[in-house]
C-alpha cells in the first residue's frame, strides 16, 4: 500500500499524455497537461514518503519521474511521428528507471 501513490501517479501521467496525443478537442491539451501534472505530483509524494531519511535513490528517482512525465508531455504535444516516438520511448525509459531506483531496497547490516 506504500507504492499506491507512485502507481497511481505514473497511471495518470501516462493517461493525460494519452488524453493529449489521441484526442483533437482543443481543451482535451489543458485537461492532459492537468492529469499529467497530478500524476507527477502525486509520483513524488509517493516517492518522499517511502522513507524517512532521504538519500541519493530518492532524488535520483524523483529526477527520472520528472524527466519522464516532460518528455511523455512532450510527446503527445509533438507534431512529427519520429519527435512522438523518440520521446515516448524516452520518457517511458525515464518512468522505468525512476522505478527502478525508487524501489532498490537498502542493504542489510
Amino acid at each position: 500500500m506504500k507504492n499506491i501513490f507512485k502507481i497511481l501517479g505514473l497511471v495518470l501521467i501516462i493517461g493525460g499524455s494519452a488524453l493529449c496525443y489521441f484526442t483533437t478537442i482543443p481543451i482535451a491539451d489543458g485537461i492532459g497537461i492537468a492529469v499529467a501534472a497530478l500524476g507527477l505530483a502525486l509520483t513524488i509524494v509517493g516517492v518522499l514518503k517511502k522513507t524517512e531519511k532521504k538519500t541519493w535513490k530518492e532524488f535520483v528517482a524523483i529526477v527520472c519521474f520528472a524527466l519522464g512525465g516532460f518528455l511523455c508531455g512532450f510527446a503527445g504535444f509533438s507534431e512529427e511521428i519520429v519527435t512522438q516516438v523518440i520521446t515516448a520511448i524516452f520518457g517511458v525509459v525515464a518512468l522505468i528507471a525512476g522505478l527502478i531506483v525508487s524501489f532498490i531496497k537498502p542493504k542489510a547490516k
